[in-house]
């Protein structure tokens, strides 16, 4: 088995889930996130330009999201 087919093998079949978003305690990044992938969770720094394009389709995702029916929207 080739390193290239273990890996494959060992992906989550998941897609990654942001835990959280805070201040970053290093002085040059305004942020940083926590995503969970499978059962690893990996913690990366976040630029000011990236922070800001995060904030940009954030705010474009709600403004969408409020636009649809009542009827469209998944009630559990």
């Amino acid at each position: 088995m080739s390193d290239d087919e273990k890996f494959e093998m060992e992906k989550p079949s998941e897609t990654p889930d942001l835990c959280y978003i805070r201040p970053s305690p290093m002085r040059r990044f305004p942020a940083e996130m926590c995503v969970k992938y499978g059962n690893e969770f990996f913690v990366v720094v976040v630029t000011q330009s990236q922070l800001e394009n995060i904030v940009q389709l954030g705010l474009k995702y709600m403004k969408e999201f409020d636009k649809r029916p009542v009827e469209d929207v998944d009630v559990e």
